[in-house]
């Protein structure tokens, strides 16, 4: 896609988020600079070419491909939400910066049976996300 593309479908109404500029991995084995790097010259971009970019979501977005730090340079680049690629129910205590969310390459019917079943990946998820909480 180009920054026509994108404008395009920021008027049809979609949201523009940002993903790093380069698809980059923000895991442990990534230096603090880079991952810093990577968020502020994406969100730049966006600033730029499409208005407010307000959100986030991990490249990757597994447990093993987010860190403390990768969060911690998402609150510092003032991102409002960050998105994971982690199975789990959103409550009142749900960690804002690492909201669960389902990937878009399931059929319908996959799609449906994890909305219906989403409570049995809660524990998991929830407990997960404590041991970010005092980052903020």
């Amino acid at each position: 896609m180009n920054w026509d593309d994108v404008k395009e479908i920021k008027h049809l109404g979609a949201t523009i988020g940002s993903h790093c500029h380069d698809h980059f991995i923000l895991n442990g084995n990534q230096s603090k600079e880079l991952m810093n790097n990577q968020l502020e010259l994406s969100k730049n971009l966006i600033k730029e070419n499409c208005g407010n970019c307000n959100y986030f979501a991990y490249p990757n977005g597994g447990r093993l491909y987010i860190t403390g730090d990768s969060i911690k340079s998402v609150i510092k680049n003032k991102y409002l939400l960050g998105f994971t690629a982690v199975l789990g129910e959103i409550l009142n205590n749900t960690f804002r910066y690492i909201l669960p969310r389902m990937g878009g390459e399931m059929d319908l019917d996959h799609f449906k049976f994890f909305l219906d079943n989403s409570y049995i990946y809660d524990f998991s998820y929830q407990k997960w996300c404590r041991q970010f909480i005092k980052l903020v």
